[in-house]
């Protein structure tokens, strides 16, 4: 498996696919053949952790899916692996938007700067919530007034246009923000009451509290979150 970490890097998702793959079966990698990975994922797809809902989302199951060819086809040199086991199909939903009056009143309803910052972010780039969770301060180009997004959508690497009014807004959150001395834009607030590593990105759950506290603050009842 270390081999497997060398790969992926950061991809905590496609570990987590192939731990839950072999700890399914009691088995190494090498011993569990395509139909047994099928077999798998059915069982994964039907059973939730969540109490009252009937199986997991297509994305949960689509994404353990790729983490698994992922590694049979770069590690184990195993091909034909994703033509063989179908991707499911998710629902279309249209995401919900909001007005400019909605973003304003939504970015004027904080007052934290660094909750300012990232609700300014997303809005006036566009960029996607994995998108955010990955910036470093490094990628702020204020010379060029762009911003560096590494592995975006597709695993490609991309530029957004780093507004006036976002630069300020970033070096308010920058004079008050407790890590400096972390690579990552955006971290956990320090918390007397979870004293963990502050030296890593923030999590999906806390974008979402984010944007849920800011929505209420605003009076704005619409149920949105950023795209992945």
């Amino acid at each position: 498996m270390g081999i497997f970490c060398k790969y992926l890097g950061t991809q905590d998702e496609y570990l987590k696919a192939m731990s839950d793959l072999i700890a399914f079966y009691n088995l190494p990698p090498e011993e569990i053949d395509l139909e047994k990975i099928k077999k798998f994922l059915l069982h994964f797809k039907n059973t939730s952790v969540i109490r009252g809902r009937n199986g997991r989302a297509p994305r949960t199951v689509n994404r353990h899916r790729a983490g698994i060819i992922f590694y049979y086809k770069y590690i184990l040199k195993r091909y034909g692996y994703s033509e063989e086991i179908p991707q499911m199909k998710s629902k279309l939903i249209n995401p919900t938007i909001l007005s400019v009056e909605e973003v304003k009143k939504l970015i004027d309803s904080v007052y934290k700067p660094q909750y300012k910052a990232i609700l300014m972010m997303f809005y006036s780039t566009g960029l996607r919530l994995s998108e955010v969770k990955n910036l470093k301060i490094s990628d702020i180009d204020s010379k060029r007034m762009v911003i560096n997004v590494r592995d975006g959508k597709g695993g490609k690497d991309r530029q957004a246009i780093l507004s006036p009014m976002l630069l300020n807004i970033l070096r308010d959150y920058w004079k008050e923000n407790p890590n400096k001395h972390s690579q990552w834009l955006f971290t956990p607030s320090v918390n007397s009451f979870k004293p963990g590593d502050v030296n890593k990105p923030m999590s999906h759950t806390a974008y979402t509290y984010i944007f849920r506290i800011a929505a209420k603050a605003a009076g704005i009842k619409k149920k949105f979150i950023p795209m992945s």
